[in-house]
């Protein structure tokens, strides 16, 4: 029997697995020490060729320090789960952002201390046309 291609959602929870542990400042081996696992097995979690069982998840946010809600936010369903191949712009992303210099820009990007969201949105609106010229001095705080 051929293995599925994994769906959006375990990509989303692999991509998140990645981010509490780069953010927790834990190493694989760590991880996997943990768990009881090799680092290679929590690198096959992290880039999705192997899925997370629902008892290992559970595990994970007791070691993570997260509540099982963490690994689903930010996943938009619209009533149905997606294959990968279903939705060709959420591949792409999840592959930026799973290596380290998306993950990086990521980190950097929740630490601005600009007055919300709505400025870090005229931020990159602006450095997608190419205006990285414009001073945004007034939306500091």
């Amino acid at each position: 029997m051929a293995l599925k291609d994994p769906s959006n959602i375990d990509k989303h929870i692999c991509y998140k697995l990645k981010l509490r542990r780069v953010d927790s400042g834990m190493s694989q081996e760590a991880l996997g020490e943990k768990v009881g696992l090799s680092f290679q097995q929590i690198q096959k979690y992290e880039k999705g060729a192997n899925r997370i069982s629902a008892s290992r998840l559970f595990e994970l946010t007791r070691i993570l320090e997260v509540d099982i809600s963490y690994f689903f936010e930010g996943y938009e369903t619209s009533g149905s789960y997606l294959r990968m191949e279903d939705s060709a712009p959420i591949p792409k992303f999840l592959d930026f952002v799973s290596k380290n210099e998306g993950m990086s820009l990521n980190r950097a990007f929740t630490r601005i201390k600009f007055a919300g969201p709505a400025a870090h949105t005229l931020i990159w609106q602006n450095l997608s046309r190419g205006n990285n010229t414009h001073r945004l001095s007034c939306l500091q705080k």
